[in-house]
């Protein structure tokens, strides 16, 4: 009988032993990546097997189920091999030098863009975008893909069609209808990029969208030795309406000064000739140019001036975009003329032309501005700083 309890005492510890290893009671303190290490298991597989998120906050008492060791080393394997390439899948993503949150944020993508994986590090990937730009972004704002985007980066105000009976569409996607069927070798102006589409103007003045992989560039990028006038003439010159001899000197220096900026580098909170944000390109012509200081943000340059129907707009306006349909203003351009407009793109990654026409402009417009010189200098100097005298950060 004595035999028998100490065998009923032993095998009662075996099983306590065995369901204390199945699971973990949190601890203050504690992090989905602490406890895995306390438990010797991977993060990611505590995760998953908890259902919660691999930076999920975890709430003290609570009793984490601990995987077991095949779906550890399964789990391992899997997170050592990263998705060729990722789609974001959230609006206005941060783009940051490094893998933390605290890190500096070099540029904002929107929902639907695609970059190839180049690396992992704490929560983030290191990804490369169409447009060049390289940096980390948090592994849950991307869908994982099977394959790296083959779309063809166009920074040539040229491209030529690659394959035979390409069709050309009346809007950016398969499913809009087709204005015509292409033909191997046919050139045609850049006029816009709409994510991975391109819109075209043809020899016989047929416009449209073609997508990346069917066109390849022609000619110096804009980047390269063209002069910025060349540059400009391909996207077409300025409509009867606002016409030179219309147009004071100003809003003519404000223009010539804005295509000289064609191709510089988006950067993140710049103004200056290295780089510049969408509302620094504003604050930076405008300082140079007529040493008004608008307000530093999109949004606070939004209200800045006098207020201009989109009817009305002339060379040298400032346009106001929103970020989403209830989104507010987290974006800045000028018009030059044309039905064109010149802004900082943080998914180009760089200085760019684009035409009023687009659909982005008709989904995204908010309100268009005009910076008199008359406007006090003072007062626009001290409207881009907080009531503390900080400056404040920059827009999209």
């Amino acid at each position: 009988m004595k035999v028998r309890t100490i065998a009923l005492a032993a095998a009662l510890i075996l099983v306590a032993s065995a369901y204390s290893v199945d699971t973990y009671t949190v601890k203050k303190g504690d992090t989905l990546v602490k406890v895995a290490s306390k438990l010797g298991v991977a993060p990611d597989a505590l995760a998953a097997k908890n259902h919660i998120g691999k930076h999920a906050m975890l709430q003290v008492g609570h009793k984490l189920k601990v995987p077991a060791k095949s779906q550890t080393t399964k789990a391992a394997k899997s997170s050592s091999n990263l998705p060729v390439a990722v789609s974001i899948k959230r609006d206005n993503v941060f783009v940051r030098k490094s893998a933390t949150l605290k890190s500096k944020a070099i540029a904002k993508v929107a929902q639907g863009a695609t970059a190839k994986v180049l690396g992992k590090a704490q929560g983030f990937y290191k990804v490369k975008f169409l447009g060049g730009t390289v940096g980390f972004v948090r592994w849950d704002m991307t869908s994982p893909m099977e394959k790296a985007p083959k779309i063809n980066f166009i920074s040539t105000s040229s491209v030529k069609v690659n394959k035979d009976g390409v069709n050309l569409r009346k809007s950016p996607s398969t499913n809009a209808g087709v204005v015509k069927s292409v033909s191997k070798g046919s050139v045609a102006a850049v006029l816009d990029r709409q994510g991975q589409w391109y819109k075209l103007r043809f020899a016989k003045g047929a416009v449209g969208y073609i997508r990346g992989d069917f066109l390849n560039p022609v000619g110096r990028s804009l980047r390269g030795g063209r002069s910025h006038t060349a540059i400009y003439a391909s996207h077409g010159s300025w409509s009867q309406d606002d016409s030179a001899k219309n147009l004071p000197a100003s809003s003519l220096q404000i223009v010539q000064n804005a295509k000289k900026m064609l191709g510089t580098p988006y950067v993140f909170a710049s103004e200056s000739s290295r780089g510049v944000d969408c509302s620094g390109l504003v604050c930076y012509l405008y300082k140079k140019t007529e040493g008004i200081t608008p307000p530093r943000t999109s949004r606070e340059q939004s209200t800045f001036g006098k207020k201009v129907d989109r009817n009305d707009l002339r060379p040298g306006d400032t346009i106001y975009f929103r970020g989403s349909r209830r989104g507010g203003v987290n974006h800045a351009a000028i018009y030059i003329g044309g039905g064109k407009y010149i802004h900082a793109s943080s998914s180009h990654g760089r200085v760019i032309v684009s035409d009023v026409h687009s659909p982005y402009f008709a989904r995204n417009f908010v309100v268009a501005r005009r910076f008199d010189s008359k406007l006090s200098k003072t007062k626009s100097a001290s409207s881009g700083r907080s009531s503390s005298g900080k400056k404040k950060s920059a827009s999209k």
